[in-house]
């Protein structure tokens, strides 16, 4: 009996951590601009039992810099968003929940200064602070 246990445990163990892994692998799907192998978007998809879902999404610029990267849960934005300027800097960046902000939203213009702080409640502004 412990023999057929020290068998089939570790057997076990390695059925239900391929099975988990595999249903958890992002797999991408890259559009590139026409000119070229930048990546225009990337779309990351993960699987959920039988069901295939977007968990994030990643924009570029021509040069490839990235210009958008967020995240979604059950199709809607959800998460950290992140905008940057073609040089790199930041734009904005906040958090999403069911598609509407929510929390602290920063601003920056291209130079790197902090330009404007919003704070929302649900989708709903609830404050601004201009610098």
């Amino acid at each position: 009996m412990m023999k057929k246990l020290w068998v089939t445990l570790p057997l076990l163990l390695v059925v239900c951590t391929s099975r988990t892994e595999a249903q958890q692998s992002v797999i991408p799907v890259v559009k590139t601009f026409k000119d070229s192998n930048v990546p225009e978007e990337i779309w990351h998809y993960k699987k959920f039992g039988n069901a295939i879902k977007l968990v994030k999404i990643e924009v570029f610029y021509k040069h490839g810099q990235m210009a958008k990267s967020g995240k979604f849960k059950d199709g809607k934005l959800h998460g950290k968003w992140t905008e940057w300027y073609e040089n790199g800097q930041k734009e904005k960046e906040g958090n999403y929940k069911e598609s509407y902000e929510d929390g602290k939203w920063t601003y920056w213009r291209e130079n790197g200064e902090t330009w404007k702080v919003e704070t929302y409640d649900n989708g709903e502004l609830t404050k601004i602070n201009r610098y």
